[in-house]
């Protein structure tokens, strides 16, 4: 009884401790970029103003790069990233990458896609272009995760799977059940 309970005890403390140490450790992305980009350098800022531990490698082949982390056309920006197993492409800010993280839907990565002015790196003064921060997978579906409209609108609420359909774009038809590369599609709680 005794040794039961010591081990459900050591092993509480072991858990509890752990994810205190995970969740206050930073989380290493991978950034690939052109090297005279000064846009790059100041989104790679923004993600160590926001607790990220960030590696940064200088290419001249960045559309190898794209290529190879799978993204689809219309998707690309300057410069990729890599963030646990997910692929982050443009100005896409800390935050969406943190939500993306925690919630870990099934999906390839996200793209900020373009150079959107106003987001993280392309700022210029108050101006705030609209943009949209767009989850996609390697079927070449994709799902707006957020819509920036202007400064000051709230981000959506949490995600949860939906257990009836892929990723959802009205242009490519999901996979059907149980076909190989199918994806949970994630919609508002």
């Amino acid at each position: 009884m005794k040794k039961h309970t010591l081990a459900l005890g050591l092993m509480a403390t072991l858990g509890f401790s752990t994810t205190a140490l995970a969740a206050g450790a930073a989380q290493s992305i991978h950034v690939y970029k052109s090297p005279t980009c000064g846009c790059c350098t100041d989104w790679v800022d923004h993600l160590k103003e926001n607790g990220f531990e960030v590696e940064t490698t200088n290419s001249n082949d960045m559309g190898k790069i794209k290529a190879d982390a799978g993204l689809i056309p219309g998707l690309g920006s300057c410069h990729t990233a890599f963030v646990g197993d997910y692929v982050i492409e443009g100005h896409v800010p800390a935050d969406d990458i943190k939500r993306l993280l925690s919630e870990a839907p099934q999906a390839t990565g996200l793209s900020a896609p373009g150079m959107p002015i106003g987001s993280p790196g392309m700022e210029m003064g108050g101006r705030k272009d609209h943009y949209k921060i767009i989850l996609f997978n390697e079927a070449g579906q994709t799902r707006v995760l957020t819509r920036t409209l202007r400064p000051g609108t709230p981000k959506p609420g949490p995600l949860r799977p939906r257990k009836d359909a892929g990723l959802n774009t009205g242009k490519v038809p999901a996979p059907a059940p149980g076909a190989p590369g199918r994806h949970k599609d994630w919609q508002q709680a």
